[in-house]
């Protein structure tokens, strides 16, 4: 597949390219500036630009199978901030639009179990949480992540044929991290905001595996 994903300089989007690469995708990326490590063409885009996000779909040869966009400003523990919920809600806007223009049925995006509430002080009405446990969002990061997970269902109410999968990535490590997190062992408030839970940055892709069995917008949470 020829795949879109939009972040790419970011420390997951970087992971997930090089996935992308060893499973024999086809990937471009799209960002602000580029990572001194890029494997992939790239170009330079300003996603708060609808305009721009347009033009870089449009302009890439033969056309896109799909779209990982991972794209945003995360600040899980930050409260309040306009800057943060402006941004991820536009960026996330203008990539389902662009791709409803250009007729790309397949996208993958990232979403957050913090829109549950799970991760901070207050705990869950139940454990292990699920998908079927009532939005909480408690930060702005969390409330524009619902927020994109409403405008992609509706994208997907507009066209049925539209593919839609939305993450809500817990603590997203890497393999060089893993070491760090033998410190929740000794110590299990170390990472108790996170409910212990992380996901592995190369699974990032793994859903374009499940595409043909998707027919419409789809939720998961990590577990």
């Amino acid at each position: 597949m020829k795949l879109l994903v939009t972040g790419s300089s970011g420390r997951i989007e970087r992971a997930a390219i090089e996935r992308l690469l060893e499973e024999g995708h086809e990937v471009i990326g799209i960002d602000e500036v580029p990572s001194s490590d890029m494997r992939c063409p790239f170009a330079r885009v300003d996603m708060r630009d609808y305009g721009q996000v347009l033009d870089a779909v449009a302009d890439i040869e033969s056309g896109i199978d799909g779209i990982v966009h991972l794209a945003a400003i995360v600040g899980a523990k930050v409260a309040a901030s306009t800057h943060i919920f402006h941004t991820n809600t536009a960026i996330s806007y203008n990539v389902f639009q662009a791709a409803k223009i250009a007729g790309i049925k397949n996208i993958v995006f990232a979403s957050s179990e913090t829109l549950l509430g799970v991760p901070f002080d207050d705990p869950p009405a139940y454990f292990p949480a699920d998908d079927k446990l009532t939005s909480k969002p408690e930060s702005s990061y969390a409330l524009s992540k619902l927020v994109d997970e409403s405008v992609a269902a509706e994208f997907c109410r507009w066209d049925p044929a539209l593919k839609m999968i939305g993450l809500r990535f817990s603590w997203v490590k890497e393999p060089h991290q893993y070491d760090a997190m033998k410190a929740c062992e000794d110590n299990p408030g170390f990472q108790k905001w996170n409910l212990w839970s992380y996901v592995d940055s190369r699974t990032v892709p793994r859903p374009f595996r499940l595409r043909s069995t998707q027919a419409s917008m789809v939720f998961i949470t990590s577990r």
